[in-house]
């Protein structure tokens, strides 16, 4: 067991290495080229953008947690920093389908609520929120200077009514954040959809419309946004399915909570080569742009 949680630990450390590199430059191309993101938009994606910089470091920093042979307060930081800027990413995308789904179904309204300044207060707000509540339940898992038992917690084995209270805390912070992620997307999805059809009733009629880029812009970031949703979901759902089982107390092979774990922290990594795939603007400024 643990042989296979070094190894685990290892492409974790991985992840991070290549998290980090990876960040910085999708950052730099942001702010650098903010239209290409829709302008008032690429300020969350920035923001997404640190938020998988430090789940990176943190990937990194489990190197440290093998060299102090799993101290409690380093454990408690490096799962305090992991959970919290994870449920960042999470929030920061529902944000990001709001401000899309508000742009293309009522652009009036997206000029009011969602100005450059008021963004970066979003932002700003959904990154403190997410610290302060895992600061808060990550605490619960420590009893004064007593161990943390990763072994107990990894098999499901753990009995202590705080860390209980932590696995019910964390389940719950992230089945609402999900639900409510979950509904944006299917209402932005429904818009984008609405919208396809209207522009094909319109040609098909012959109707003169005319598309502004800033249209153009607002539909290729929506899409972006639903692919990196879904992309979530499957690198999440492994880790999700695995915290509900042990919440109620059955025992899980080793393996598949490691696996499931790195698998996790995967999602830091996959955001700027979906920028690649789905944002033409992006990829030509990224194969052009020196690093």
């Amino acid at each position: 067991m643990e042989l296979t949680q070094f190894y685990a630990y290892d492409l974790v450390i991985l992840v991070g290495c290549l998290a980090v590199p990876v960040n910085v430059y999708a950052f730099r191309i942001l702010h650098k080229y903010p239209k290409i993101m829709g302008g008032i938009t690429c300020v969350f994606h920035k923001a997404l953008a640190i938020t998988d910089l430090m789940t990176g470091f943190s990937c990194i920093s489990f190197c440290t947690r093998i060299i102090v042979k799993d101290s409690p307060f380093v454990v408690m930081i490096i799962t305090m920093v992991t959970t919290s800027f994870t449920l960042s990413s999470v929030l920061l995308l529902g944000t990001i389908c709001l401000d899309r789904f508000v742009a293309i179904r009522h652009p009036l309204l997206h000029f009011v609520f969602f100005t450059r300044r008021k963004a970066r207060i979003y932002a700003a707000s959904v990154i403190m929120a997410s610290c302060v509540l895992m600061a808060m339940h990550t605490a619960l898992a420590f009893d004064g200077g007593a161990n943390y038992k990763l072994k107990e917690v990894a098999t499901g084995s753990a009995t202590d009514s705080r860390r209980q209270i932590m696995y019910i805390v964390t389940a719950i912070l992230f089945l609402l954040t999900v639900t409510s992620v979950t509904a944006l997307n299917i209402a932005l999805l429904i818009t984008l959809l609405r919208y396809s059809r209207r522009q094909s009733f319109l040609r098909s009629q012959r109707v003169l419309h005319a598309v502004t880029p800033t249209t153009k812009t607002s539909v290729r970031v929506a899409k972006t946004v639903l692919v990196m949703t879904a992309v979530f979901y499957i690198v999440f759902i492994p880790a999700i399915a695995c915290m509900g089982l042990v919440c109620y107390g059955l025992e899980i092979n080793v393996l598949i909570i490691h696996l499931s774990f790195v698998l996790m922290q995967l999602h830091c990594v996959l955001n700027p080569f979906i920028y690649l795939v789905m944002n033409p603007a992006f990829r030509k400024v990224a194969l052009t742009t020196p690093c």
